[in-house]
């Protein structure tokens, strides 16, 4: 494989370096990189999304999100949280310098 990271992931890793935590929310994907609108905020903290307005790719959207989570935690770069992820250590994608998980082997 080797390809590097998709500009999906370069994005949820971007968004983690803003945030503070490092983590990262499928709802702040969908709606920083695919535009959704947020119907609602949930009594829990829950987010809710028109699905009949934004339509088949609600659900495409959700897949590609939560395929290029998974991929960022098989990397090592991050750890699937519930509805999102946490990255382990930030750092600049551009600059060249990736997130990633310090194995103790130098």
């Amino acid at each position: 494989m080797g390809r590097g990271l998709s500009p999906l992931q370069q994005r949820i890793l971007d968004l983690a370096d803003q945030a503070d935590s490092g983590t990262v929310y499928a709802f702040e994907v969908l709606v920083d990189v695919y535009g959704f609108p947020l119907a609602r905020r949930g009594r829990f903290g829950g987010t809710h999304f028109n699905r009949r307005e934004i339509g088949r790719r609600y659900f495409s959207g959700t897949v590609a999100v939560s395929r290029a989570f998974n991929r960022l935690a098989n990397r090592g770069l991050a750890e699937r949280i519930i509805g999102g992820v946490r990255v382990h250590q930030r750092g600049t994608i551009r600059g060249g310098r990736l997130p990633y998980r310090k194995s103790g082997i130098d």
